[in-house]
């Protein structure tokens, strides 16, 4: 056997091995990926249990926006009261 013959065997065999480590990682990623996907799916589930969509938010964001212009309202109304009664008398 020549140089050339030993080199390609050796070469042939670091195929073969670095075939099976690509096939045992696309495994392992596989295995990874489908994990991932269940703890999304139960972080989902959690996220969604315990806090408020922006659907579910919108009327209570309405009922406060409008209690705030309604206390502004007031308020601007009675400076402007204290305003004018200090001007007439």
């Amino acid at each position: 056997m020549s140089k050339n013959d030993i080199d390609i065997a050796i070469l042939k065999t670091q195929i073969a091995d670095s075939r099976e480590d690509i096939s045992t990682t696309q495994q392992m990623i596989t295995g990874v990926s489908a994990k991932l996907d269940e703890k999304f799916k139960t972080l989902n589930t959690k996220l969604d249990n315990q806090f408020v969509s922006k659907v579910e938010f919108f009327p209570v964001k309405n009922i406060v926006y409008g209690m705030v212009g309604l206390l502004l309202t007031g308020l601007l109304t009675f400076t402007l009261g204290q305003v004018l009664v200090q001007a007439v008398f």
